[in-house]
């Protein structure tokens, strides 16, 4: 399944260092927790 750049761009638009990205309280490990609750929940 392919994202939309336009997607992306808004998703990671509030980012401003790396760490923001990948770092403990990232997005990204914000965002893994929320999809793997509704998974699990589902």
């Amino acid at each position: 399944m392919a994202i939309e750049k336009e997607l992306l761009d808004r998703l990671l638009a509030g980012n401003k260092k790396p760490e923001d990205l990948i770092g403990k309280q990232s997005y990204s490990n914000k965002r893994t927790k929320t999809l793997l609750k509704r998974a699990l929940a589902a």
